[in-house]
């Protein structure tokens, strides 16, 4: 029995030397210490203006802004943030129109309303992002919607003075629902600030009778009114 063992042992003890026969064996390739370099190439900056195709609108520049802040209504006074100029070269009004900017840091996003024919606003950043106006990836339109509501002094004559706006029906019957729209307006410069519009809202209003009122954020020297509805 002790010489069986001792026959194995010798048996298994070759059988490691010789490599294990018939046991294929694979070879690891040496690490690269030196891989193929991968080169970036950073995408082109856009250069304003820019047509959009869509509409026809153009994106004259994008800036950084200071000042108040008008488009949720605050009047915060804010700095550093985005500003896209937008111009409506058409003879159409704009009801409402999105765009959106990209930067190697995310995407700004720009939403303006009630805009007329043949004029300029600075939209500023809805979420009040800061940017780098030298370093724009892309600027597109995402949404455009036209409205063919004009302003009519034939059948609504309206006033500014101050903070109160004066509206006077015209008409020959009475004017049930009347909603005015103005935006902030810069007249130095020629160009509405904000892509944001406000209302103010009278009823009721009888031929030839005239009403008063004291919008928010209305200042005849620095609003003007943009459209009129009438029901």
């Amino acid at each position: 029995m002790e010489c069986r063992w001792k026959i194995a042992l010798i048996l298994a003890v070759a059988w490691t030397l010789c490599g294990c026969a018939g046991e294929k064996t694979t070879e690891v390739a040496a690490f690269q210490t030196n891989p193929t370099r991968v080169t970036h190439v950073a995408p082109a900056s856009v250069a304003f203006p820019v047509t959009l195709p869509d509409s026809g609108l153009i994106a004259e520049e994008l800036r950084q802004y200071r000042g108040a802040y008008w488009e949720d209504g605050s009047g915060d006074y804010v700095e550093d943030v985005a500003a896209l100029m937008i111009c409506n070269p058409t003879d159409r009004m704009i009801a409402f129109a999105s765009f959106t900017v990209d930067t190697p840091t995310g995407k700004l996003y720009f939403f303006a309303y009630r805009l007329p024919p043949k004029s300029r606003c600075l939209v500023l950043e809805y979420n009040r992002k800061s940017c780098d106006p030298q370093k724009v990836l892309d600027c597109r339109e995402l949404t455009v919607r036209w409205d063919t509501q004009e302003l009519s002094r034939e059948e609504v004559h309206y006033v500014g003075f101050g903070s109160a706006m004066t509206i006077v029906n015209q008409h020959s019957r009475e004017l049930e629902n009347i909603t005015v729209w103005y935006k902030q307006y810069v007249a130095s410069e020629n160009y509405y600030l904000g892509g944001a519009a406000y209302s103010a809202h009278l009823f009721g209003l009888q031929p030839g009778q005239q009403r008063t009122v004291t919008p928010e954020h209305y200042d005849a020297a620095h609003s003007r009114i943009v459209a009129i509805e009438l029901q």
